[in-house]
């Protein structure tokens, strides 16, 4: 079994660095059973648009080729792309989860989500949340413009990098998080949304728990990949 892990690409024209790099990762991997997108691969996807489609063909083309390969993918919606549509769900045949879901092999039971709803206090994001995500938006983003919503995208993304970087202590929130989970049985608590790599490991009587997080494919170039029933990190440049 080799399940690869990644997350936070945030990816936007594919003449930016981070996209050739992503595209030359994908390419490259092999033997993977099953690949696991932890959300924000792009930095906007709304099911739609059509500028984003156009400029995520490189991408869908290199996920396609890896499902023909007999790659298993799962989406974990991020807070930066949502309502994934039918390329996700029919022509890649993706597993697509908008909150979190569980996966289980070699008797581990290991707990997805992006992350972005760990933080319980955020109310004003957790409202922004619901709003973008509900019906309303989802009709105004198919009556708008491509070229009106992908401007407003780009807008709401920049904000949304900036209130991240503003500190909240996410690696002490998370592994409480995780903890959290360990109680309810579940062996490993995998998100993304940090973008800080980091495998953080508890015994546990005779058992192991983890905390993990792929990082990012901005400034880490970090994926995890579980291979030989254990976890690693591992770095990806050009």
């Amino acid at each position: 079994m080799k399940a690869v892990f990644i997350s936070d690409a945030h990816l936007k024209n594919p003449c930016d660095k981070n996209y050739q790099i992503i595209l030359n990762f994908l390419d490259n991997l092999k033997d993977v059973n099953l690949l696991v997108i932890l959300g924000d691969l792009f930095d906007f996807w709304n099911g739609r648009n059509k500028i984003a489609h156009k400029h995520h063909k490189p991408i869908l083309d290199k996920l396609l080729k890896l499902k023909n390969s007999g790659a298993k993918i799962i989406y974990l919606e991020g807070n930066h792309d949502f309502f994934m549509g039918r390329i996700f769900t029919e022509t890649l045949n993706a597993d697509v989860y908008s909150d979190s879901a569980e996966i289980t092999f070699d008797n581990k039971k290991i707990f997805l989500a992006h992350g972005d709803m760990v933080n319980k206090k955020d109310y004003g994001y957790r409202i922004l949340r619901y709003f973008l995500r509900s019906w309303l938006m989802r009709i105004v983003f198919y009556i708008l413009p491509s070229t009106m919503v992908w401007q407003i995208a780009n807008a709401m993304s920049k904000g949304s990098r900036q209130y991240l970087a503003k500190g909240v202590k996410y690696d002490e929130m998370f592994i409480d998080y995780a903890r959290d989970k360990w109680k309810q049985g579940y062996d490993a608590v995998m998100l993304g949304h940090a973008h800080s790599p980091k495998i953080f490991k508890q015994a546990d009587n005779d058992s192991e728990k983890f905390y993990i997080n792929p990082g990012d494919w901005i400034s880490h170039f970090t994926c995890i990949v579980y291979e030989d029933k254990k976890f690693s990190m591992e770095n990806f440049k050009i």
